[in-house]
């Protein structure tokens, strides 16, 4: 096993995440099930590496859990794929675009898509509710993080989707709606606000415009955002440019729609 240790760490410094000890047991049908080392499960997350030095010093091997909802700021769509389950077929009919957003492959063949929980509402665990073999964790809930390691393989970060690459995307607004059952204002109403600079400014504008072009929003509209948030550029883009980051957005978009085997290893 690899030094757990440092993977755990990692995972604080980089993330500011609260992170606990989990272990890997069978249950009875033979499945390799997850549960926390802790007495108090998630709600013994911490920060603090004085405490995690100690639970990994114990457990070496333990694997990294991360708490759901506000604890973390974290919210979770576990997509469960195997023999049995198909939750990749029920996301794809659910016509949302391959979210722009950290994901894990899971030891099972699935995904966990991790969005930021969003501030103002209380989000609570699902099960089959936005569709079958498709779990949510917020509130109250936990996830394995990627670099946990099990007998039947490892979590990991989906290529080209770590946070590093996209970071925390916002949670779509028809899962949104699905949990809450009522539509939520359009991403595309209110502008984000705040400095761009010059050695950000493309990439911001371009994820920014993702996020729209994923929303559903009208490309005309898309155009006025973007033109109307360059303003806050440093320095200034001219339509050209503009254009250039809109296409490239969709582009995106469309190119990452295609792939169906997305948690395929490499």
């Amino acid at each position: 096993m690899t030094d757990m240790i440092n993977v755990a760490l990692n995972v604080v410094r980089s993330l500011g995440i609260p992170i606990f000890p989990c272990v890997e047991t069978l249950n009875q049908e033979g499945k390799i099930a997850k549960r926390p080392y802790t007495k108090k499960g998630f709600k013994d997350a911490t920060r603090d590496e004085n405490q995690i030095r100690q639970w990994w010093d114990k457990y070496p091997n333990a694997l990294i859990g991360v708490p759901t909802g506000s604890m973390s700021g974290l919210f979770v769509v576990d997509i469960d794929q195997s023999n049995e389950k198909n939750g990749e077929a029920s996301f794809k009919a659910l016509d949302i675009s391959d979210p722009i957003t950290c994901q894990t492959c899971t030891v099972s063949g699935g995904r966990h898509l991790i969005f930021k929980y969003p501030k103002g509402l209380r989000l609570g665990n699902t099960t089959n509710h936005i569709g079958d073999s498709i779990d949510t964790r917020a509130d109250g809930g936990y996830v394995i993080w990627a670099g946990s390691k099990t007998l039947k393989g490892d979590y990991r970060y989906r290529p080209g989707y770590s946070p590093d690459a996209v970071g925390f995307a916002d949670i779509p607004d028809l899962i949104l709606e699905k949990l809450l059952g009522e539509t939520p204002s359009k991403v595309g109403i209110n502008k984000l606000s705040g400095a761009i600079k010059s050695g950000s400014r493309n990439d911001t504008l371009f994820r920014e415009g993702v996020t729209l072009v994923h929303a559903g929003v009208s490309d005309e509209s898309i155009s006025d955002y973007l033109r109307e948030r360059s303003q806050d550029c440093e320095h200034k883009l001219d339509d050209k440019e503009l254009k250039t980051i809109q296409e490239s957005a969709l582009s995106w978009i469309v190119f990452n729609s295609l792939s169906s085997n997305l948690c395929s290893q490499s």
